[in-house]
């Protein structure tokens, strides 16, 4: 009988990890070239996988989801999450988890993301290039 470890079944489950980060990386390069043009491919690893890791908090897995959380990270803040108002419709039940991110960006409104862009940078820091804002 076959016997797969705990050791061995963390190393495959990474491998698989850092396997959808590259692709998730190189979907959103691919979606959102003008935007990411800057970052080298560490760093847009980096940030994806942040990204990511945010996003799975909310229960998201569509990889179109993760790109518009990445790209609301970016453009944004890198916590533009825990503003009130966003918070409200990723923590909705009634909304599929994958569709809320959607509704961020076609519900939030402009002052609203003004406010998000005054929080950036009191959350968590994104790993990306030194660009003028």
């Amino acid at each position: 009988m076959l016997t797969i470890r705990t050791d061995q079944i963390a190393a495959l489950q990474a491998e698989r990890d850092s396997t959808f980060v590259s692709r998730l990386a190189a979907y959103a390069r691919r979606r959102e070239p003008t935007l990411f043009e800057a970052w080298s491919d560490p760093e847009l690893h980096r940030g994806t996988e942040a990204a990511w890791r945010r996003a799975e908090a909310y229960g998201m897995s569509d990889p179109l989801a993760l790109v518009l959380f990445f790209v609301a990270m970016v453009c944004h803040a890198p916590d533009f999450d825990l503003h009130s108002d966003i918070q409200s419709i990723l923590r909705d039940p009634a909304i599929n988890s994958d569709h809320r991110i959607h509704l961020v960006w076609l519900q939030t409104s402009p002052e609203t993301w003004a406010e998000v862009g005054r929080m950036r940078g009191r959350g968590m820091p994104l790993p990306r290039p030194d660009v003028a804002e």
